[in-house]
Order: structure tokens, then sequence, then C-alpha cells
């Protein structure tokens, strides 16, 4: 060390090589880690300044930061930089190093080991490092979704109602259900279940809930005797039919009738609608009794009160003989009465079919006369059951109007103006097609001539 001026020059003799020591022209910088730091100390009387010991490029420490060194002072060599995440103590000029646990080293291998394996397989100082993972449906972890393995129990169909969560395998939102009668179709409609009883001649559709006709039944009857059914699907007897000219059937009438002697037949007045007054009229048939039949030898016709009557048959262009005939007017006493409707003179519907069915006027008579009347026309239903092989028989209805039996007997449809004006009444479910079960329409007495 010798003094240049007001300058100190430093030359290096306790560091070992000059090159090892950072040597630089006539001043040197030497490197920590070569050098003594004791030896780096001056006497009491030194001349160095703190000027001195930054112009060579040292640091200067003070008295306490060189307590334990036996110095008053001190001017350290310069240092080498710290690597990065170290920390750098310019009095000692050493470098530190915070471990993850706060230990302080002087290298980072000499680190207590903290590391956490993380779900992959890797390592990181804590489970908070570790890569972001999604939890799949069987357990396992993964980076993303894309990761997971697919779903084993997706069904093929998803019920009504509900979605399907990939994530967790499982079926979300609620199964959509419909009331008592109906089912879910493939659009997930609720639609009317199909009948248990339903006809071969039908068919219902599970999708529609709809019944319609089966295309597949031949309805051709090979036998001209025979006609379709399409309550039974099969072909039957075709019913018996009467005359579609009034004059026949008058004549045919006549022959099956006890007539009364010296009396004119098949000539009598024609009778039109709305004829209440009978007292000037000829009747057609007079029956040895006295009762006066009246409009038989009128052509039949449609008949209004049994529109859309229980299928009876088709006839030489008549769509339904049960809703085709005749209305001839009965005079009860003869030549007794006032001979007025509704007093003594009664209307009845005689059907191609053969049917007699005394006809009732509601709004003409709303407490009931003729048809409708209990006083006139008095009738019970009986149902006759062998369902189990066993004769079984019930009373439906007992000493009713006629009107009320014989459209809970079926014997005129429930769909008629017949069955529907005034009190409606309906086909009694006892009283089917089926033929262990049939419904009988019985006339109490003394009235039973037109039965």
């Amino acid at each position: 060390m010798e003094k240049l001026g007001r300058h100190i020059v430093f030359k290096f003799t306790d560091c070992g090589d000059k090159n090892d020591a950072g040597y630089s022209g006539n001043y040197w910088t030497p490197d920590y880690s070569q050098c003594n730091y004791n030896s780096m100390c001056p006497e009491q009387t030194s001349i160095f300044s703190p000027d001195a010991c930054g112009w060579a490029g040292a640091s200067w420490c003070t008295e306490n930061d060189v307590q334990g060194t036996g110095c008053f002072n001190c001017c350290t060599p310069k240092c080498q930089p710290c690597p990065i995440e170290y920390q750098f103590d310019p009095c000692s000029c050493s470098c530190t190093y915070e471990c993850a646990d706060g230990t302080v080293v002087t290298d980072w291998e000499n680190c207590p080991d903290t590391s956490v394996t993380c779900w992959d397989g890797s390592y990181a100082t804590s489970e908070s490092d570790c890569p972001d993972s999604v939890d799949c449906w069987n357990g396992d972890k993964a980076y993303d979704w894309s990761g997971c393995p697919p779903c084993p129990n997706k069904p093929d169909k998803l019920p009504c109602g509900q979605g399907w969560d990939e994530h967790t395998c499982q079926l979300t939102g609620t199964a959509k259900t419909c009331p008592s009668g109906q089912h879910l179709n493939g659009s997930c409609n609720c639609v009317n279940d199909c009948p248990s009883n339903l006809s071969p001649c039908n068919i219902c559709s599970d999708e529609t809930g709809i019944v319609s006709q089966n295309p597949a039944i031949n309805r051709t009857c090979s036998d001209e005797a025979y006609e379709w059914s399409e309550e039974q699907c099969k072909c039957i007897v075709s019913p018996r039919t009467l005359p579609r000219k009034g004059m026949n059937f008058c004549k045919l009438f006549e022959r099956h009738a006890n007539i009364m002697s010296g009396s004119s037949v098949c000539s009598g007045s024609v009778i039109s609608n709305g004829t209440t007054d009978f007292s000037n009229k000829s009747p057609d048939i007079t029956l040895r009794n006295g009762l006066r039949v009246y409009n038989m030898h009128s052509d039949a016709g449609a008949i209004s009160m049994l529109a859309n009557n229980t299928q009876g048959g088709v006839y030489d262009g008549v769509p339904n003989t049960n809703s085709y005939g005749y209305t001839v007017y009965v005079d009860i006493d003869g030549a007794k009465g006032d001979s007025q409707l509704w007093s003594d003179v009664y209307p009845f519907y005689i059907t191609l079919s053969g049917k007699i069915i005394p006809a009732y006027d509601h709004s003409v008579n709303p407490n009931g006369s003729g048809g409708d009347s209990v006083r006139h026309l008095q009738v019970s239903v009986e149902n006759e059951n062998y369902a189990n092989g066993k004769r079984s028989t019930k009373w439906l209805a007992k000493s009713v109007p006629f009107k009320e039996g014989a459209c809970i007997a079926g014997y005129v449809g429930d769909a008629t103006p017949y069955c529907k004006n005034g009190t409606s009444f309906t086909k009694a479910s006892e009283c089917t097609t089926n033929y262990n079960s049939m419904c009988r329409v019985k006339q109490i007495q003394p009235v039973k001539f037109f039965f």
C-alpha cells in the first residue's frame, strides 16, 4: 500500500496470484472468495478514509460493522454480484438465500426439502402451486374435462324432462309424468292410453292415443245373405227389413193382423206433420179390438228422433234401417174417445228393421206423455249374464218409462235425440255387445200389444 498524492494505491501481496485477485492495472479489486477478510483491516492509525476506499472500488464499513474483527474501520474488497433470488450483504461481501421455510443459507441446495408431490406426479413448494385440475366422475383428476374418461352409464334415450351431466355422469332435472289414463309418447307429450279391450276392427296409436279402423280387416261379406257388423267385427246375417213402400208395408201388416171385418184397409187419410185432430181422419187399419191405425200406407222415410241410432243394417239405399221407417198413429180407444193427439191418439215409430218405438214430445208434454210417461208405457230392464259359465240376472231398472228403459238397454241408441231430449239417458255398461251379456226391455202388463 502506497500513498500517491491524495490517493491510496493498493498492492496485493496476501491473496495469492494477482489474476486470481482480480488485478487490473496499478489497482486491484480482489475477489472476496480468494481473500482473507481480517487481512484487509488496517491499523488504527491507518490513513484509510471512506473516499479512498470508494475510489479503490471497495466498500467502507463503520466501526460497528467490524466489531469482533479487531479493527476500528475496514475497507472490504469489491464483491461479485449475487445470483438471482439471493440477498447481498455489502459489509460481509456475502450472498444469502432464504428457503421456503424461512431458513437462511448461503447455497439454496442446502435448504431443507419442503416440496410436495402434486396430483399429476410433479413437485411444487406447496399444493397451491400445483397445476389446476378438475375432479372426474370416477374420482380421478385431470387438467380439464376433456381429460376425463367418458360416462359408461349414459342411457340411449333420456327420460322426458331430464338432461345429462357429462361431468358427474348423472341425470339432471325431474322426469315428466302424465295424469292417470295417459302416457308419454316419443315426443314427450301426454296422450290417452289405448283401450285394453280394443276390437280387432280397430287399432290404436301409442303416439297419438287415437283409435281408428284397422285397414287390415277385410270388411267384405262373400254371402249376400250376410252383412258386415263393425261392432262385432265380422259378417252377420242381414236383418230382415220391412218394405220401403208404404202400401206394401200396409198390406204386409194386414196379412198378419186381426182386422175388423168389413173395415176398409190401406186407404185411409194421409196424415201430415202437426196433425192433432183425428176425429175426421180415416184409418188405414182397424183392429178387431177397436184400435185404429193411421198413416200406414205412406212411404218410409228418415225419422229425425232416431238420427244417429245404432246401426241396424244397410238396405236398398237406406244407410241405417234403425233410423228409417214409418210414423204411424194409434187411436187406443177407437170410436169411444175424442180422437185427439196425446189424449187418446199416440204416435209410434216403426223402423225398417222392425223395431216399434212409442214417440213422445217433451216440448208439448213436459210432464211426459207416450214414450216418456211412466203412466202410459211402463217397462223394466233385465240383464242376463253368462260370463262365468253360469246364468245370472240383474234388474237394471224397474217400472220406468219406455224411453228410459229402451235407452238404458240399448234398444234405442243413446246418441239419438230420442234418448237425449228432455231427461237424457245413456246405455248401461252391462248392456254391451258381448254375447255373454244381454239386456231386455220388458213391458209391464196390461200394455203389451206393441211389444
